[in-house]
């Protein structure tokens, strides 16, 4: 069967997730809420994924010893998706993903460049923080890249993606629209309070 003849998904929230039909930010303040909870989520879920897979002892007492990891794994996931993963990535996809290409295919493709480079950094960073500086070994590296890129590319793509577009249509961009209009209420009536405070009323 050819992928022309494939039933179109079921249009629902999470299939239009998929298929690139929820709208993202492309910029500016929104841009960067978007992939803070988007780092945040991916953080969350890869090292908890990590440590279930390699911890030989699974006890809440060994877990609260590498709860340390999860904020220095996020600052560290959202400085290289910041700085180094948007400029890569925009150049990548304009190199590699067909300007055609739609949809769900479209969402495989981008999932796959998005991740490809944000793997290549961080399991560098996961390797240093799990074994130490004296414990990094570039064999431990290369080893922990296959399934690291496994894991990241499955959650990304069918989980936290759809998750975090859908929240951030939801809620979050509703929520940022909110407390813009509550601030911008706020300058305004401080603006109008100025002169009565410092003239009086009728002056």
């Amino acid at each position: 069967m050819s992928l022309h003849a494939v039933r179109p998904l079921p249009d629902n929230t999470y299939t239009r997730a998929l298929r690139g039909a929820v709208p993202v930010p492309a910029g500016g303040k929104d841009k960067l809420a978007f992939q803070v909870l988007m780092v945040f989520c991916m953080v969350t879920c890869m090292v908890t994924l990590n440590w279930l897979i390699h911890a030989s002892d699974r006890s809440l007492a060994a877990f609260s010893e590498v709860l340390y990891e999860y904020p220095l794994t996020f600052v560290a996931a959202l400085f290289v998706r910041t700085v180094v993963t948007n400029p890569l990535v925009g150049r990548l996809a304009r190199a590699v993903v067909p300007a055609g290409l739609a949809g769900f295919r479209r969402t495989v493709a981008m999932t796959l460049v998005n991740v490809s480079v944000m793997v290549t950094f961080m399991t560098f960073f996961g390797v240093l923080i799990s074994n130490g500086p004296a414990g990094f070994t570039w064999l431990a590296y290369a080893e922990s890249l296959p399934l690291s890129y496994l894991l990241a590319f499955s959650v990304n793509l069918l989980a936290v993606g759809p998750f975090v577009k859908v929240a951030y249509a939801a809620a979050v961009k509703p929520g940022l629209l909110w407390a813009s209009e509550k601030a911008a209420e706020l300058r305004a009536a401080a603006r109008a309070a100025i002169p009565r405070t410092l003239f009086g009323r009728g002056e």
